[in-house]
């Protein structure tokens, strides 16, 4: 007993023609995804370029002039041990009174 099976179909019609309108969108998102992948590189390489020029042209010198004058203003240089054995620094206490409060600068 042999089954009888239909005939196949012929090709799948070809899909419509894309008009002018959609062409262009898709012109443009593949324009728009090419432009952002480059700028995401350039951003990423403009980022070491300016704060290499900023660490160079501010923050270097400032460390080199505070070297040269001896300020050691982050304390990295321990001095010898206190006789009582403790690095603590007093705080001068803050005035708190409600005008200084409301007056803060």
């Amino acid at each position: 007993m042999s089954k009888v099976f239909p005939p196949l179909p012929g090709p799948p019609p070809a899909p419509p023609r894309p008009d002018a309108w959609t062409q262009l969108k898709r012109f443009g998102k593949t324009l728009y995804r090419g432009w952002m992948a480059f700028a995401h590189v350039l951003g990423a390489i403009n980022t070491g370029v300016i704060l290499t020029v900023v660490y160079v042209v501010l923050i270097g010198p400032i460390r080199l002039i505070l070297l040269l004058m001896g300020k050691d203003e982050y304390q990295r240089r321990r001095p010898a041990p206190p006789a009582d054995g403790s690095y603590f620094h007093p705080v001068e206490p803050i005035d708190s009174t409600d005008a200084r409060s409301r007056r803060q600068f």
